[in-house]
């Protein structure tokens, strides 16, 4: 047996010391193993992709998702070892667009309720989506989420999540024209909350319901308005004799 290795297998070394400090979760000097054993000549088709996920499960960064998209589906069918998983480069590619769009999405959606600018397009997109982790993921688990983030998932749960985000969209777009519309999309989000076991959500939609769906009659003018605490904001208030005696005289309500 020769005493010095070759330069091949000094890659082969750093290629599986790499290999495994990621199985003891110890990405930082996984990443430069695996860097070495790069410069060193190997041309192991898995390499790139295994530091691309390092990335991302220090970052969380979604540009680091979409990084490992798009070295995944350059390299198709290629089975990948990281740690303890299996998962393949046509589940990882699927994966990171599904969360990738997600993400990108539900951040979109918040911060358009914060500012009041939900629209239908926004909430039928999410929708749309949650669809398709049904039909691409359904009862299996998302991977990626338990690869990086220790969380456990299935694509029908992630589904439920997003349409009832994309139901609540719906109810912020229409809130403002068509109450009662809006309080039939906020009770459809409810039924989802309700199969996540999302009880403080739940609560808010149904609240949401309860307010969108009243309609009230202004005593001063005899409007009838839909929408408690959007078009109209229930105050009591003292009334003094005079008017009392000509609502009194009228008939009318108070």
């Amino acid at each position: 047996m020769g005493l010095f290795k070759s330069k091949e297998e000094k890659a082969e070394i750093k290629m599986s010391k790499g290999e495994d400090l990621i199985t003891r979760k110890q990405f930082a000097e996984a990443r430069k193993q695996l860097i070495k054993a790069k410069e060193k000549g190997n041309s192991d088709p898995s390499i790139d992709i295994k530091i691309a996920m390092i990335d991302l499960s220090q970052s969380g960064n979604l540009n680091e998702m979409k990084k490992l998209q798009t070295l995944a589906a350059q390299k198709p069918g290629l089975q990948i070892k990281y740690g303890v998983h299996n998962i393949t480069t046509d589940r990882i590619a699927l994966e990171c667009d599904l969360r990738y769009r997600a993400n990108t999405m539900l951040k979109e959606a918040s911060e358009a309720k914060e500012s009041y600018k939900c629209t239908e397009a926004m909430g039928k997109a999410l929708i749309d989506l949650s669809r398709e982790y049904v039909s691409k993921i359904g009862d299996d688990a998302i991977l990626i989420d338990e690869i990086f983030f220790e969380e456990k998932s299935t694509g029908r749960e992630e589904s439920l999540r997003l349409a009832a985000v994309g139901y609540e969209t719906l109810a912020q777009a229409f809130v403002w024209n068509d109450p009662k519309k809006a309080a039939d999309y906020a009770t459809q989000a409810a039924n989802y909350r309700r199969d996540l076991n999302d009880g403080a959500a739940l609560k808010d939609d149904e609240d949401f319901v309860k307010g969108a769906a009243k309609t009230a009659k202004c005593w001063f003018c005899g409007k009838e308005v839909s929408g408690e605490g959007y078009h109209y904001i229930p105050m009591d208030a003292m009334i003094t004799k005079p008017i009392r005696d000509i609502l009194d005289k009228t008939e009318s309500p108070i």
